[in-house]
């Protein structure tokens, strides 16, 4: 739909998907609006209108936001404080790992992970919890 302007296409699932989360049928059916490689979406500058609306409000209307970057630091405060729970697969890129240091994530431990770990911490009660990604049909990880 939106070949060659992916922000006019974020804007628009955005502006959808927070004006359909407010329909009075929906308010109480979960709802998610994922984003990949969101750090090409939304900028350290500025947070769009309807972004805002998504994860500022949209939790009134059981709306929750799923995002996948390179480095929190790419993306908006705005954007980032409003994030529940982060998840850290390994990265060696030094402005991520600080984003992550300050956030009170072992930046040894995250430069270290092998394929598949992940640290998560929950940014309102601080826990830290670690794990595996486990796909496929017998839960080994799955590499193409």
């Amino acid at each position: 739909m939106f070949e060659g302007n992916n922000e006019a296409g974020f804007e628009f699932f955005a502006e959808w998907i927070f004006t359909l989360s407010k329909q009075p049928s929906l308010t109480n059916t979960r709802k998610l609006f994922a984003v990949d490689e969101a750090q090409t979406l939304i900028s350290t500058d500025t947070v769009s209108h309807w972004l805002q609306c998504v994860v500022e409000t949209g939790r009134r209307y059981t709306l929750d936001w799923l995002s996948v970057q390179q480095g929190l630091h790419l993306v908006h405060n705005r954007v980032r404080l409003q994030m529940t729970d982060v998840v850290a697969f390994r990265t060696t890129e030094k402005r991520a790992l600080d984003w992550l240091e300050q956030n009170e994530f072992p930046s040894d431990e995250i430069r270290s992970l092998p394929d598949f770990h992940y640290r998560a911490r929950n940014m309102r009660t601080g826990q830290l919890e670690s794990g595996v990604l486990k796909l496929g049909v017998d839960s080994t990880p799955v590499r193409d």
